[in-house]
């Protein structure tokens, strides 16, 4: 069960991702950490000329330092962030869109109240992912015939939402929520062939009649 709160960070990728917490997330390698001069070894352990370079000549002889160390393995984007890039982040506008909606303002902390705490809050959202999706593929192929363009965003936004609910199939979601959900992206892909007012006043009238998404497990 999900927390009653989320934070919103401003200005972010909604795809944040996490730092690695495990040996394979990382990535090792060597370095050679270079003899120190005299000047340094003065002044890091403020001792005379004559003990300084017989320091850096007893390092000499013992030859360059081996570090060992790790870093951040670099993950790969998924198919899924990369479609949001090209379409310049659809599913960010959509969760905007999504708590305007449902009046959701950040308190005096920055937290939010989670949109799936709301009544109709699941509903609303993947409904407005799905106009929010056909839109941005339908602004993608402005040069196509409208006909055309919008029958690309709405089977483009489907398409889109049913992957993203196999992957969540995979995870363990409960079938019938996925059905749901992929429902409600549905009906806002329908959506799409209005303006975005009229796009909520058609949730507004609807949304008692759609599935709420939220089936226990």
């Amino acid at each position: 069960m999900s927390s009653p709160f989320q934070k919103k960070f401003c200005g972010k990728s909604p795809f944040k991702q996490e730092d690695p917490k495990h040996e394979e997330s990382l990535l090792t390698g060597t370095v050679f950490e270079p003899i120190p001069t005299i000047k340094e070894i003065r002044k890091k352990f403020n001792s005379g000329i004559d003990q300084a370079q017989d320091k850096v000549d007893s390092l000499k002889k013992i030859g360059p330092v081996v570090k060992v160390v790790a870093a951040p393995r670099k993950k790969r984007k998924s198919l899924e962030h990369i479609g949001e890039e090209i379409l310049n982040f659809p599913q960010e506008k959509a969760r905007r869109r999504t708590d305007g909606y449902l009046d959701i303002i950040p308190d005096e902390d920055g937290l939010m109240q989670a949109q799936n705490s709301f009544e109709y809050g699941d509903t609303s959202r993947h409904y407005f992912a799905g106009d929010e999706t056909s839109r941005s593929i339908q602004d993608k192929f402005k040069s196509l015939p409208y006909p055309t363009r919008v029958a690309m965003g709405i089977a483009g936004s489907n398409i889109g939402g049913w992957l993203h609910e196999y992957k969540n199939l995979k995870d363990g979601n409960p079938f019938l929520e996925s059905l749901e959900d992929g429902t409600n992206n549905f009906w806002g892909s329908l959506a799409s062939l209005f303006s975005r007012d009229t796009s909520t006043k058609i949730l507004d009238k609807t949304k008692k009649y759609l599935p709420d998404g939220k089936v226990k497990k």
